[in-house]
């Protein structure tokens, strides 16, 4: 019989530290803060992660290095959210509602489009202050850059290298 597979929990407590590797459903259970599923080939996010007690308490979750095509659209239930590291997955889209404690949205090397980009719920995240959408080649950086800062004028939002994009 083969072991579920399992995943890095973190908790948070000043800085990160590992717990332990644990089954999803045991993280999911105690309402992890901080849950890291990077590097696991997932192809969507874990359905029961939007209806676990976790989804009430998360803060930071780091699904980078994936395969995730798309996210459903619930992922705004996850309102304690700070931190989501989606960097390079094969994302083309963002849903319409994103969580709305979002200070950090990692995108890094995705294929995401311009009018794929929910400028207007970006815009209305109040605490968003960094937004990565580096090596995201489908975007075109002086078009993209111009369309973000007519939809967030006033905000403090740092661009990650805008020179970069690809």
């Amino acid at each position: 019989m083969t072991a579920p597979p399992t995943f890095r929990s973190y908790h948070s407590g000043g800085a990160s530290a590992l717990v332990a590797e644990v089954p999803l459903e045991t993280a999911l259970a105690e309402g992890t803060a901080d849950l890291s599923l990077t590097c696991r080939e997932l192809c969507t996010l874990p359905p029961q992660l939007l209806t676990s007690a976790t989804a009430e308490t998360l803060v930071s979750l780091d699904l980078s290095r994936n395969r995730i095509e798309e996210l459903p659209s619930g992922l705004a239930c996850l309102r304690k959210l700070e931190v989501l590291d989606l960097s390079r997955n094969r994302l083309r889209a963002l849903p319409a509602e994103l969580p709305p404690a979002l200070r950090s949205l990692l995108l890094l090397s995705n294929q995401l489009r311009r009018r794929s980009l929910p400028l207007v719920s970006l815009a209305a995240l109040p605490d968003l202050t960094l937004l990565d959408l580096r090596y995201n080649s489908k975007l075109g950086s002086a078009d993209m850059a111009a369309a973000l800062n007519e939809a967030m004028p006033a905000s403090s939002l740092t661009l990650t290298a805008l020179a970069s994009w690809g």
